[in-house]
């Protein structure tokens, strides 16, 4: 019984650290974001780099591999 108790206590630690790593993360996009798209004149300044390192850094596609290929593919489909 002792041993469950001490992966509890690790599991517990590392889920705290998880967590601040992943706060810290989240508000180093938010920054991010703000800076490349606080506004509508950064907006009309968009680059295609600064497309590839949003959607690079965007949550959501993260199980994509080759996300040059998507970025590519968003530009040609839509244009920029």
């Amino acid at each position: 019984m002792a041993t469950i108790k001490n992966y509890i206590k690790q599991y517990l630690k590392w889920r705290e650290e998880q967590k601040e790593k992943e706060l810290a993360e989240r508000e180093a996009r938010v920054s991010w974001y703000k800076a490349k798209m606080g506004s509508p004149e950064k907006i009309k300044n968009f680059t295609e780099k600064d497309l590839h390192e949003l959607i690079e850094k965007l949550w959501a596609l993260e199980f994509w591999r080759n996300k040059a290929y998507k970025v590519n593919k968003l530009i040609t489909d839509n244009g920029l």
